[in-house]
């Protein structure tokens, strides 16, 4: 599996959301089928959710298959995957466990929170 760590393209200072986008196309066009996201990867608080929202937008004009693509995000409570799905559409796989999870945890939550559904 490739993956993209996407965090910075929401969080630097001098962000760009259509160089962005074009970042995370080039990777999916490259072979990476996992991105990793969070609602917390933003500016500030009226800012958050960008990330994935940058990646819905980047997976909806992509030419690809989006169906080979996993979008993990890591949120808590259940309502925050809720609503990470509702930002980022099908498909997407998030973690549901307190940000205190170590990674194997994380890993073996995505299962439940995309069983939550929008």
């Amino acid at each position: 599996m490739i993956g993209l760590g996407c965090m910075r393209l929401s969080t630097a200072a001098d962000r760009d959301d259509e160089r962005a986008i074009t970042v995370i196309r080039t990777a999916l066009d490259a072979g990476a089928t996992f991105l990793d996201s969070s609602d917390a990867y933003c500016l500030d608080e009226s800012d958050v959710g960008h990330n994935e929202r940058l990646i819905a937008r980047a997976l909806a004009g992509w030419k690809g298959d989006s169906a080979l693509i996993t979008v993990a995000t890591i949120g808590y409570p259940p309502v925050v995957c809720r609503s990470a799905i509702s930002r980022i559409g099908s498909p997407l796989a998030g973690t549901c466990s307190p940000p205190t999870a170590v990674a194997s945890d994380s890993i073996s939550a995505f299962p439940a929170c995309s069983s939550l559904g929008p």
